[in-house]
């Protein structure tokens, strides 16, 4: 049991890149969509949203669900920008 727990255990030390990558751009007209985040239920789910960004490829996300105080991301889309 306890290799099952530790198994589904996220990563949340910040991928190298995760502070860089850009939410809710102005613009993705010209960017690749590259995944889908969702991060309910995330210990750290600010970090981890940029973290997924990252490792989809991406170096942008549209936040598209966020706490009711508009905060923290719960889900979006990760872009891969020029």
């Amino acid at each position: 049991m306890l290799t099952l727990i530790t198994a589904n255990a996220r990563d949340l030390r910040g991928s190298p890149g995760a502070d860089q990558a850009r939410l809710n751009p102005s613009d993705v007209t010209h960017c690749k969509p590259v995944g889908n985040i969702n991060v309910h239920g995330s210990v750290d789910a600010k970090k981890e949203f940029r973290n997924d960004v990252v490792g989809f490829g991406g170096n942008a996300a549209i936040v598209t669900e966020t706490d009711v105080l508009g905060e923290t991301p719960f889900a979006g889309v990760a872009y891969q920008c020029p």
